[in-house]
């Protein structure tokens, strides 16, 4: 029973307030449409950066992939 209440009512108020922010993020009705690792993706982002893969679909304005700016970017 003491366990039961500290992770259900003992915490009640503290999950609430979770759930409010969570659902700002990702309405939780969303959830059923994303397994826990898709989740974690959207939330966390991707823990490396392929910069190799930026450079290739990287679109430039007023630039060009051998502007001296960008160049100096990707160093």
């Amino acid at each position: 029973l003491m366990t039961e209440w500290r992770m259900t009512r003992g915490i009640e108020e503290q999950t609430k307030a979770f759930l409010e922010g969570f659902n700002s993020v990702v309405p939780l009705e969303w959830l059923k449409y994303f397994d826990e690792r898709e989740l974690e993706l959207m939330l966390c982002g991707m823990q490396e950066i392929d910069v190799d893969d930026w450079q290739r679909n990287s679109i430039y304005r007023h630039y060009t992939r051998n502007s001296k700016q960008v160049l100096w970017f990707w160093q």
